[in-house]
C-alpha cells in the first residue's frame, strides 16, 4: 500500500525564490509513506507530472528491505518559474508509479497509481491580492496596501491612505483624519470639539460666579418694621424657593456684618431677617448704605439663578450631561485617536482652554459690570475725592483743638453732595458710610482731609437728629453772622 503522508510546507504560502535547482521557483516537500511486508526483491516507487518543468527529488524511491513495517521518503518538488503562471494558480500532480518483483506489490503497481495534487498560487505583484474566487491577482483597494508576494492586502494603518493597488500607505498631516484614498479635514469632529469647549467654558463661568457671588448692596433701611435690601441690580434670587435664603452681609459695619436670612420681594429688592428666618424685634435698627450680600455655601447653588430662572445647579447638571453625550456618541469621535492626538490630550487641551477662555471672560465681565458690583455710595465717594480736589480743598495734616474745624461751607457742600443717600439720616449713617470711607485709607479726621480752619464757634449736636436739619441750623447761624458765611 502506498499513501501520501502530510505535507511539510503549506502550499499556499509558498513564494517565488531561489530553488535548489537553479534559478527562481518554488519548491514544496511532502512525506511518502510506504506500509507492507516486502517478501522477495524490491519495490520501486517514482514520482512523475505531466506539468513541464518540473523536477522531483528524488526521482525514484528503492524499497528492499524485508519485513511488515512503515516505510517514509521525503520527495522535494521543484517547479521552475516558467511553469508557473504568473496571474492563475497552477495545480501540480504528482503520480507515484509503483513497480515490484513482490507480487503483493506487483498486483498493486498493476492495479492503481497513487497521486498528489498541490495548488500553487501565482505571485501576486505588489499592490495586488489573490482572489480564491476569481482565481487571479486583484488590486488592493483603497485604505490597503501589499508587497510582491502577498496573498492579501493589508489595511493602512491610522492616519494613513492609500489608493487602490498601492504598494504603500501615506501619512496624513496632524489634525487630519485618513479617509480610504485622501486626507480629510473633519469638520464634524471639530464642531464637536468646539462645542464642548463652549460646554466647559459655560460650565467654568457659572462655577466663578457662584464662588463670587457677591451682591452689592444699594441700601438697607427699616421700611414697615422691617429691614429692607435694595441691590444695585437684580440680586438674582429665586422667587420660588421654599423659606428664607441663608445669607452673609460683609463690608458694611461691624455692627450689621453678620449671618442672616432674606426673603425675596422684587428682581431688586430683599426683606432681611435674622439667622433663623424670623423678622427682627420692632427695636432692631439697620440703616446702612455700605457691604455686600453673599448667599451662604452651599445654599448659592440651589438658591440663586443663572440662565433662564434655572439654580446653578441645575445648569451644571444639564452642561456634564452634554458633555458625556459629547463623549459618548461614536459620530464625533472625541475618545479616538482620529487626528493624530491622543484622545487624553486633546481632552486636557480643551479644559485647559476653556478654564483660559472663562477666566478671560470673567475678567471682561467684571470690567463690564464694575459698576454694579460696587455699592453705589463707594462710587459716590470716589467722585467726592476727585470733586476736592476740583474745589481745591487739600489734606492738610492738625493737631487736635481749635485748629482741626470745619467751615460751614464744607459741611453744606458735603451735604448736598451726599444728598441722594443722607435724606432724613442721623450722623450714625454719615459717619459710617461717608466719614469713615473718606478717610479710613490715611487714618486721619474729616476736616484734615478737606482742610481745617481756625474755630470760631464750638457747636454741640445730638447724633440721632437728622443732619439735615442740623446742617440747615449750621448755614443759618453762618448766614446771620456774616456775609462771608461759607468761611465761617
Amino acid at each position: 500500500r502506498v499513501s501520501l503522508g502530510q505535507n511539510l510546507g503549506t502550499p499556499a504560502n509558498v513564494v517565488l525564490g531561489p530553488t535548489d535547482a537553479g534559478g527562481q521557483g518554488y519548491s514544496v516537500d511532502y512525506v511518502l509513506v510506504a506500509d507492507g511486508p516486502i517478501g522477495r526483491g524490491a519495490v520501486w516507487i517514482q514520482p512523475t507530472s505531466a506539468v513541464q518543468g518540473i523536477r522531483v527529488v528524488p526521482e525514484r524511491l528503492q524499497f528492499n528491505d524485508g519485513g511488515n513495517k512503515s516505510r517514509q521518503a521525503r520527495i522535494t518538488i521543484h517547479a521552475t518559474e516558467e511553469s508557473i503562471f504568473q496571474t492563475r494558480s497552477t495545480d501540480l500532480v504528482l503520480q507515484h508509479e509503483v513497480t515490484a518483483c513482490d507480487e503483493a506489490w506487483n498486483f498493486l503497481s498493476k492495479g492503481a497509481a497513487h497521486s498528489i495534487a498541490i495548488k500553487v498560487l501565482p505571485t501576486c505583484r505588489a499592490g495586488s491580492m489573490w482572489s480564491g474566487s476569481e482565481s487571479r491577482c486583484q488590486p488592493c483597494e483603497p485604505g490597503t496596501f501589499s508587497v510582491e508576494g502577498s496573498l492579501v492586502c493589508s489595511a493602512c494603518e491610522r492616519h494613513q491612505w492609500s489608493d487602490s493597488n498601492s504598494e504603500h500607505c501615506h501619512s496624513c498631516p496632524l489634525g487630519y483624519f485618513a479617509a480610504k484614498n485622501h486626507c480629510d479635514f473633519p469638520i464634524p469632529y471639530y464642531c464637536s470639539l468646539i462645542a464642548c469647549a463652549t460646554v466647559l467654558t459655560f460650565l467654568f463661568s457659572v462655577v466663578f460666579w457662584v464662588v463670587d457671588a457677591g451682591i452689592a448692596i444699594k441700601d438697607i433701611r427699616m421700611q414697615d418694621g422691617s429691614v429692607r435690601v435694595v441691590t444695585n441690580g437684580m440680586h438674582m434670587f429665586r422667587s420660588k424657593i421654599r423659606g428664607p435664603a441663608p445669607v452673609i452681609l460683609s463690608g458694611s459695619c461691624k455692627f450689621y456684618d453678620g449671618e442672616y436670612c432674606a426673603r425675596v420681594i422684587c428682581k431688586d429688592e430683599l426683606e432681611l431677617l435674622d439667622h433663623k428666618g424670623k423678622p427682627f424685634p420692632p427695636s432692631f435698627v439697620m440703616d446702612t448704605s455700605c457691604g455686600y450680600l453673599h448667599h451662604k455655601f452651599p445654599w448659592q447653588l440651589v438658591n440663586s439663578t443663572v440662565v433662564l430662572g434655572l439654580p446653578p445647579w441645575v445648569v451644571m447638571f444639564l452642561g456634564s450631561l452634554m458633555l458625556m453625550l459629547f463623549l459618548a456618541i461614536k459620530t464625533t469621535h472625541l475618545t479616538e485617536d482620529y487626528v493624530g492626538l491622543q484622545p487624553e490630550l486633546v481632552i486636557a487641551l480643551n479644559i485647559l482652554l476653556s478654564i483660559v477662555m472663562a477666566v478671560a471672560i470673567e475678567a471682561w465681565r467684571r470690567s463690564k459690570s464694575r459698576m454694579q458690583r460696587l455699592p453705589p455710595i463707594m462710587l459716590r465717594i470716589a467722585a467726592y475725592q476727585r470733586h476736592l480736589i476740583w474745589k481745591g480743598w487739600r489734606y492738610r495734616a492738625s493737631p487736635r483743638g481749635p485748629s482741626r474745624a470745619l467751615t460751614a461751607g464744607k459741611v453744606r457742600d458735603m451735604n448736598e453732595y451726599f444728598s441722594e443717600y443722607i435724606g432724613s439720616r442721623t450722623m450714625y449713617y454719615i459717619c459710617q458710610n461717608i466719614v469713615e470711607p473718606l478717610t479710613r485709607e490715611r487714618q486721619i479726621s474729616y476736616s484734615e482731609l478737606v482742610g481745617p480752619s481756625q474755630v470760631q464757634w464750638f457747636i454741640s449736636h445730638f447724633w440721632g437728629s437728622p443732619f439735615q436739619e442740623f446742617v440747615n441750623a449750621i448755614v443759618r447761624h453762618a448766614q446771620g453772622i456774616s456775609l462771608e458765611w461759607k468761611d465761617v
